[in-house]
């Protein structure tokens, strides 16, 4: 390659930089300061004459840092100012050095002048000394070294030994920079006496004083690997190499080093740091003494492969360093109280204390999180996205960690890590390629032609150095076609079974479940449309009683069966690579220890039938991961082959919605009329699992919402049409749920998917489309939360009653954390999956708890026996004619003479009760059993409101008697022709048509997804949730980097679920859970850059959703 200098700098680059550096001087001298932004009106007059008269203050040593800190933040400026102004002709320099210094000077007045606007900032003479020198020192170091600087910058960029080297001592430069820093050095014989009497205790000191055994062993290990680029550049610049040489070069420096901080005050010199400072030095140059025998490919290719078996210590071990693995942490109103408003000023923590403690703090923030910047460089190459997706990833672990600090006692959060966190990450992931590049050293070819095999000059590498080929996916069938048969076996048997036992109409589910499975052999992409949409739409679980599988299970079954047959995926859909392959394996584990400990804690004594207390309720629980765990494969296929399935996902999400959607408003209808907002009552749409409480539909219509701009991919007037009529219902069912997260959760949903989708399609010449329909599909969302929110007094009231309801979330949390068992296994691994109400009602620490239930067997009679803890209703739907009596026949036994039965007919879908009538058994003699019976007028019950459907009518017991038990042994219902309308009222088929409602929520649960994964699956089921969530954000926000819209939906989702965790515990409901996987796993998906022409362009381009499917092909 011929040589190339380095083209002449952009004067428009040099003024950006001018400019942003000019605002950030701004911003820390107005804005940041003891008391934030403290603007106090001044006349302009009075305050130009106080500029006029600032005084030259007499200053001591605890000054000199502030008055060499100013110094130095001017040299930036002054700096890139002359850059700005600077001329190719050499005579009109000097007058270009002028003009920048004059425009810092002005800069440096009119900031001071500013600042007597806001006190107590400190104006003197001193300050302008400081920051006048300083404009100086950048002009001049701008006029003297700017060819040789840029000459230097050019050669570093270079690969081979010459770049590897001017990096050591750009490095050494700066490492000796920070270990003087704040250069506040002892000039005056008091400092010097001072000094003397302080440095006895520091030279002997050990290192790290004050801090635990393992994190001084960290900081010392962190100081020896800060010295080993200083070998690198000692072996690299000796002529004859030796190990003993450069040890004891390496120790001389790191004397001189240590006698020029025993000048500087604020420093902390040790004679022990000479010593590892100078192992590290040695290390250094050990190793590029090995290396150059190596191979860098081949090193490189293996770190890696190591990448994903590192993720989880290197969290581990942040979290560690930041004392986070503790059991004490503060309560929500501490750490509201201990929180200081002003630290959430950008680096407002970095101005009130010293300068070295500054730069100490932002050294430690560069190492902790460069290493993921390292990490996804090693995985993903340094692309621009690649930079973004690890200053995301680094942001968010910023995030939790100092969100994690801010619920810790005795520590303090600081928000401006954040940013320190993401520019290390970013900065990291550009320049670890570089410098592999130096270590494969430089590339030659022949002038007059490229060469055939290009040779690299050995001066790091002696071996040749080859780049890593990129794999091709592997494309075979991943096993027999008999595995394939049996596996279609399986899920045909399973569902023939279970549609044959179904309680309500079988052969209605029978024929719905074979058309759907002759629709997906013609179509095979069906199921990404249609099991988004029958999870969330169909539930019939309060009449038929099941509540181990459901209707989507079926479905689920007969998918896998059909796709397994007739769209197998290959080997390369099967294998998921780097990160995403960590966090699906890590959820994986944890899914697997966590319910092996839920199935291994036994149930309450005697048994149950009530499904959260039961041991295989972990089973239920895992299901909704396993579900897309077993889809995943189909759904990268589906990507690799053509691309769109997040599109046929989002056409199957806007489809659930809207049925959810309808359900809520024929729900409202029935209950309370559409357009009444003040009665009390909360919608449950499909959400049978409401029985015990929660905000499902909520959160499920929240990230359902962004799904709607698929019908932006093409605009057209049926799209927008159908589009605004979703939005309206769904926006109308997020209303009328009056729940507070939830409209949190939705708004926050959209605003980041019209966000990501107006970057995404920011080239695109649908643009203008795009900014009128994005804003009036978020305004008009925002306008219903608003009008549902202010226009109704009941959802007045509930905002009212924020901060107490906060208070009660927070005593279930502190409570139900109080439950675990204290020890390491259990830290690490959680209680057990679907243990929480189990132990709740073991160990009982407060009143109520949860209501056992259990049918069980008196020789050949069966019952069910009814306990007491939180209120508890048992009941059945019931066909009911208008205008009739109803007989009502019970046998109970009360084992010891004090239970009773309550008995009610009401019109009820789930939570709230209407036009009730009951009655109240009494059984007095115990263990023997009684006949009981009442008479139930339907006057008044079963009105049709739609004329065509009425409301639902419920039989339910409950025990009215806290502390005792009742048994019921056979239930009969009888209409006037004789007939017995109660299905299973004699318990054979167990509970099968009967549902429970219980009002005490909090017993169940606790409200919080996020404390539940702790809880369950102790560190590591968190860890898993988290990183995959994690991960699943990053993939879309790289596809909206690649200008993938659907990236931004699938962001929008994932932020609307992660949002509404914080308040309830989401993953408890297996068909939510799977929808979120689903989701994930798409975000996971598409995080990979598109394999193949037409599949590159499907997400994004405007392909239409509902084709016909082309013939699967690789590529």
């Amino acid at each position: 390659m011929a040589d190339r200098r380095p083209a002449p700098y952009r004067r428009g680059r040099f003024a950006r930089w001018a400019v942003a550096y000019a605002l950030a001087i701004a911003y820390v001298s107005l804005v940041l300061g003891p008391t934030g932004f403290n603007f106090v009106p001044l006349d302009p007059e009075v305050a130009w004459r106080k500029l006029l008269a600032t005084p030259y203050l007499i200053t001591d040593s605890g000054q000199r840092p502030d008055w060499i800190a100013n110094l130095l933040m001017l040299v930036p400026l002054g700096f890139v100012v002359t850059g700005v102004f600077w001329p190719r002709r050499r005579r009109l320099r000097w007058l270009a050095a002028a003009a920048a210094l004059c425009c810092c000077l002005s800069l440096v007045i009119v900031v001071k002048y500013l600042q007597l606007f806001f006190p107590p900032r400190t104006v003197s003479l001193n300050y302008i000394e400081a920051q006048s020198l300083g404009s100086l020192l950048g002009v001049v170091l701008f006029s003297v070294s700017r060819d040789r600087l840029f000459s230097v910058l050019w050669e570093v960029s270079r690969p081979g030994r010459r770049a590897l080297l001017i990096a050591c001592a750009i490095y050494a430069v700066a490492l000796l920079l920070f270990f003087l820093f704040p250069f506040d050095f002892a000039l005056s014989a008091e400092d010097f006496r001072g000094r003397l009497g302080a440095l006895p205790h520091l030279l002997l000191s050990w290192t790290g004083e004050g801090l635990s055994t393992p994190l001084r062993v960290l900081v010392v290990l962190a100081d020896t690997a800060a010295t080993v680029p200083l070998g690198v550049m000692l072996a690299l610049t000796s002529r004859r190499r030796s190990i003993f040489r450069i040890a004891v070069a390496g120790f001389v420096m790191m004397s001189v080093v240590t006698m020029l901080t025993m000048l500087v005050l604020t420093a902390s010199p040790s004679l022990m740091a000479i010593l590892y400072r100078t192992v590290g030095i040695v290390i250094g140059a050990a190793m590029l003494m090995w290396f150059e025998g190596q191979d860098p490919a081949r090193w490189r290719n293996l770190l890696t492969r190591l990448v994903p078996l590192l993720i989880l210590p290197y969290v581990l071990l942040v979290a560690f360093v930041n004392d986070l693995l503790s059991p004490h942490w503060r309560a929500v109103p501490e750490a509201l109280a201990a929180l200081n408003e002003f630290g959430l000023l950008p680096f407002y923590h970095h101005y009130i204390v010293s300068k070295a403690h500054a730069a100490e703090s932002v050294a430690v923030h560069v190492l902790t999180f460069a290493p993921i910047g390292v990490m996804v460089a090693l995985q993903r190459g340094s692309g621009r996205a690649q930079v973004w997706t690890a200053a995301i990833l680094a942001a968010l672990l910023s995030l939790a960690v100092e969100v994690g600090r801010w619920f810790r006692p005795s520590l303090q959060p600081d928000f401006s890590d954040v940013i320190i966190a993401a520019v290390s990450a970013g900065i990291a992931a550009k320049l670890t390629p570089a410098f592999w590049s130096m270590l494969e050293g430089e590339r030659i070819a022949e002038p007059a032609a490229p060469a055939r095999n290009p040779v690299r000059s050995p001066p790091i590498a002696a071996g040749q150095s080859v780049a890593p080929r990129s794999r091709e996916p592997d494309l075979r069938r991943p096993a027999t076609a008999f595995a394939a048969l049996v596996t279609a076996a399986i899920c045909f048997a399973l569902a023939a079974v279970l549609t044959a036992s179904y309680p309500l109409v079988p052969w209605v589910l029978g024929l719905a479940l074979l058309l759907y499975a002759l629709a997906l052999w013609r179509w095979p992409a069906l199921w990404l449309a249609l099991v988004p949409a029958v999870l969330p739409a169909i539930d019939l679980t309060p009449w038929t009683g099941w509540t181990r599988v459901g209707e989507p299970d079926l479905f689920i079954l007969v998918t896998i069966g059909i796709l397994v047959l007739h769209a197998s995926p290959r080997r390369a859909d099967f294998r998921l690579e780097g990160l995403p392959a960590v966090v699906v394996v890590l959820s994986l584990i944890s899914y697997l220890l966590s319910g092996a400990l839920g199935l291994a804690l036994p149930g309450p004594e005697g048994g149950s039938d009530n499904v959260y207390l039961r041991p295989d309720n972990a089973l239920r629980l895992a299901k909704g991961f396993f579900t897309a765990l077993a889809l995943l494969p189909f759904l990268r296929a589906r990507m690799r082959t053509h691309g769109d399935a997040a599109v046929w996902l989002s056409a199957g999400m806007a489809t659930g919605l809207a049925l959810v959607a309808s359900a809520v408003l024929v729900e409202r209808a029935l209950f309370t009329g559409i357009l009444d907002f003040t009665v009390d009552y909360r919608v449950v749409g499909t959400f049978s699992s409401m029985n015990i409480g929660g905000g499902y539909i909520g959160a499920y219509l929240a990230m359902a919402l962004p799904f709607l701009l698929v019908f932006m991919l093409r605009p057209r007037a049926r799209s927008f049409l159908v589009m605004f009529g979703i939005t309206i219902g769904a926006g109308y069912a997020l209303v009328v749920t009056f729940a507070r997260t939830a409209y949190a959760a939705a708004l926050i949903s959209m605003f980041t998917a019209s966000l990501g989708w107006a970057w995404a399609a920011r080239h695109d010449r649908t643009g203008t489309v795009s900014a009128l329909a994005l804003p009036a599909l978020v305004l008009m969302l925002a306008g219903g939360i608003v009008m549902g929110a202010f226009g109704s007094g009941f959802m007045a009231e509930r905002i009212r009653q924020t901060v107490p309801d906060l208070a009660d979330r927070e005593s279930n949390w502190t409570g139900g954390l109080a439950l675990r068992d204290h020890n390491l296994p259990t830290a690490l691994f959680g209680m057990g999956l679907g243990t929480y109400p189990r132990i709740v009602l073991a160990r009982k620490p407060d009143e109520p708890f949860p209501t056992n239930f259990v049918v069980a067997q008196d020789g050949g009679y069966r019952f069910l026996s009814l306990g007491t803890g939180s209120p508890t209703y048992f009941g059945q739907k019931v066909p009911i004619e208008p205008d009739q009596q109803y007989r009502v026949f019970v046998t109970l036994r009360s084992p010891d003479g004090k239970g009773a039965l309550g008995v009610i007919l009401c019109e009820k879908l789930l939570l709230y009760s209407a036009n009730c009538r009951g009655t109240t058994f009494r059984s007095h003699i115990p263990s023997v059993w009684e006949d009981f019976g009442t008479v139930f007028s339907s006057v008044g019950l079963d009105n049709a409101r739609l004329e065509w459907l009425g409301r639902p009518v419920e039989l339910a017991f409950f025990d009215p008697v806290p502390g005792t038990s009742i048994e019921i042994g056979h239930v009969r219902m009888l209409d006037p022709q004789g007939r017995d309308i109660i299905v299973n009222g004699n318990f054979s088929r167990g509970t099968e048509r009967w549902y429970f409602t219980d009002d005490e929520h909090r017993v169940w649960r606790m409200l919080n997804q996020y404390l539940m994964s702790l809880f369950e699956g102790g560190a590591l089921g968190l860890a898993s949730f988290v990183l995959l969530a994690g991960t699943a954000l990053a993939g879309a926000a790289r596809a909206i980097g690649r200008g993938e819209r659907m990236g931004a939906v699938i962001m929008g989702s994932l932020m609307a679920f992660l949002c509404s965790s914080g308040f309830d515990h989401l993953l408890a409901v297996p068909r939510l859970a799977a929808l979120f996987y689903l989701i994930a796993f798409c975000g996971l998906t598409i995080m990979e850059a598109p394999m193949g022409g037409s599949a590159a362009s499907t997400i994004s381009r405007d392909r239409s959703v509902f084709r016909s499917d082309l013939p699967a092909r690789p590529g």
